[in-house]
C-alpha cells in the first residue's frame, strides 16, 4: 500500500493502474480536469499541494510515468530534482502555468529539462500532451532522448 506524505491526496482509479501520474499543485480545477480526462482505471493520479512533501515523495520508490508540475510552486526547483535522480531522471515532465508561457520561461525549463509547457489558458490541449507523453514513456524511445 502507498503511505502518501502529509498533505497529498491519492485520486485512484487502481492501484495497479498502467500510467502513474505525480501532479504538484494546487489547482483544484485543474485536477478535476485532470481527473475528468483520465477516468479509465488505467490512470492514478498523486497530488501534492505543497513543495516540500513533494520533494519528499520524488525521493521515494512510487513508480510514475509522468510528473506533473506548476511553475508557481517551484516546477523549475522540482525538475532538477526529478532530473537529479537515478530512478526519475527519464521521465517524462509536464510544467503547467496559470499564466501564458514566454520565451523566457521556455529557455530555463528546456536547460532543466522539462518534455512540455501547458499553459491552463490552452487546456483543450492538456489531454493530447499528457496521452502523448504517456505512451512514449512507455515505448522504448523515451529513455533514449537525452
Amino acid at each position: 500500500m502507498l503511505i502518501l506524505p502529509h498533505n497529498c491526496l491519492k485520486i485512484a482509479n487502481s492501484e495497479s493502474a498502467r500510467f502513474r501520474l505525480l501532479y504538484v499543485g494546487g489547482d483544484i480545477e485543474f485536477l478535476r480536469a485532470l481527473r475528468g480526462v483520465l477516468t479509465a482505471p488505467d490512470y492514478h493520479i498523486v497530488s501534492c499541494p505543497h513543495v516540500d512533501s513533494a520533494m519528499d515523495f520524488l525521493k521515494g520508490n512510487p513508480r510514475y510515468n509522468l510528473l506533473i508540475f506548476e511553475v508557481e510552486l517551484r516546477g523549475l526547483e522540482l525538475t532538477k530534482l526529478a532530473r537529479s535522480l537515478d530512478h526519475r531522471q527519464h521521465l517524462p515532465i509536464v510544467m503547467v502555468t496559470a499564466n501564458e508561457i514566454v520565451d523566457g520561461f521556455r529557455k530555463l525549463s528546456r536547460n532543466a529539462r522539462v518534455d512540455e509547457w501547458v499553459s491552463k489558458q490552452d487546456s483543450a490541449i492538456v489531454p493530447q500532451i499528457l496521452m502523448r507523453l504517456l505512451e512514449l514513456e512507455m515505448s522504448d524511445e523515451f529513455e533514449h532522448r537525452f
